[in-house]
């Protein structure tokens, strides 16, 4: 018995006494206010990134249209004929996807045509027409792209057309004011803005992606995110004058 006592004593010498129930609730409330600290934080960080991420798919599409071009002789897609490689007056040239599929070889993978923050796009897995995910299936085309091209922009290092600080790609959540059938090298576009004049364009972002800003891919391959106020600074090189017709190639929906 004596054995039997010491070993109850023992077992007790080591046992640790609960929370009590006044402790427990500190815990629980000092959990809640961490989460109401950290999660406002937390929840901040993501457009953030989701900016960074967007930036990021557009220097790539800057980088793939320069290899495009350094073997096309500087000059980009929609201004190199059909038989040099490129799709000046292809048929299908209103349609954006298309001319992102023609620098598709360049490009890391599809799903860098789509924004994450954009709620409208579908991300695509690859350029193949497979039903699941592939770029040149009908489902994704269009729906897989985030960003617009600025057709004026002639390549990276050619100085014939316009200036290298002209917006050569660009969110797609721009208020334009769209002309009627619009034409580009003979070809009927999807979309274009035509300010005229300048000071009085209606051109802005949209709240649909980043908010009341967005970014700009130049020519030169700079990514800058702008304010509706500063668009056309970027999308209208300094030397056009009015009047004036800027096409860009809109994901059309």
């Amino acid at each position: 018995m004596k054995k039997l006592a010491h070993l109850r004593q023992g077992i007790g010498a080591h046992t640790t006494e609960a929370f009590t129930r006044l402790e427990l609730l500190a815990v629980v409330f000092a959990l809640v206010l961490l989460a109401l600290v950290t999660l406002p934080v937390l929840a901040s960080t993501k457009p953030r990134a989701d900016r960074l991420t967007c930036a990021n798919n557009l220097y790539l599409i800057g980088r793939a249209c320069q290899m495009w071009a350094n073997d096309h002789n500087d000059s980009l897609p929609w201004w190199v004929s059909q038989s040099e490689g490129g799709i000046a007056f292809h048929p299908l040239i209103n349609n954006l996807w298309f001319n992102f599929a023609t620098i598709s070889n360049e490009l890391e993978t599809a799903s860098v045509l789509a924004c994450p923050s954009d709620p409208k796009a579908r991300v695509a897995s690859d350029f193949s027409s497979n039903p699941d995910g592939g770029f040149l299936n009908p489902t994704c085309k269009n729906n897989a792209v985030s960003y617009f091209i600025g057709l004026h922009a002639s390549g990276f290092f050619a100085e014939r057309y316009f200036s290298e600080e002209e917006a050569l790609a660009g969110d797609r959540n721009l208020r334009i004011h769209a002309a009627d059938r619009p034409c580009f090298n003979g070809v009927t576009l999807a979309s274009a803005i035509f300010p005229r004049p300048i000071s009085a364009s209606p051109v802005a972002w949209t709240n649909a992606i980043h908010g009341a800003v967005g970014n700009i891919l130049t020519i030169d391959g700079h990514v800058e995110q702008t304010s509706s106020d500063r668009i056309l600074d970027t999308i209208v090189p300094p030397e056009f004058q009015d009047p004036l017709d800027i096409h860009l190639l809109m994901p059309a929906r």
